[in-house]
């Protein structure tokens, strides 16, 4: 193979790539059914309105952070809350930005609970915020896999 036939097939496998990007981020998306923001200084959860009872819903979760001074990262601990009180979902991590997801089927409808705490500051002091998002029919793979 010659030095243009392989320059060739890179740029064909890079732009498969992307119009594969392309898909996963636009047509597997399911429907948007929820969305809201949180902060990790405040201590009110954010509120998820949640209707469509025994059906798969893949939630989102983007943190972001506004740093004063040097930091490496903060140990937070998040957590859903159905409506009853119960305990949806729960994990704990150092966070950088980046973006996160989990599945659940609700077993009820109404106002579920999205709790965002900090677990131990690290160095520095930083504030994070997260936005949540809850999609029901998601078929992203790419998305979940890398983050995007």
């Amino acid at each position: 193979m010659g030095d243009s036939s392989v320059k060739t097939w890179s740029v064909a496998l890079g732009v498969a790539v992307v119009l594969l990007g392309l898909v996963d981020m636009i047509a597997l998306r399911g429907e948007q059914v929820a969305y809201t923001t949180a902060r990790l200084s405040s201590s009110d959860p954010a509120t998820i309105e949640i209707s469509r009872v025994g059906e798969e819903h893949l939630v989102e979760i983007s943190t972001s952070r506004r740093v004063h001074g040097e930091t490496k990262g903060k140990a937070i601990r998040y957590r859903l809350e159905a409506p009853s009180g119960a305990t949806v979902y729960e994990d704990s991590e150092i966070v950088a930005r980046k973006k996160r997801y989990f599945e659940f089927v609700p077993g009820e409808a109404g106002a579920y609970r999205f709790f965002i705490e900090e677990n131990m500051n690290l160095l520095g002091s930083t504030t994070y915020s997260a936005r949540i998002a809850v999609y029901t029919d998601d078929r992203r793979v790419l998305a979940r896999l890398f983050d995007f």
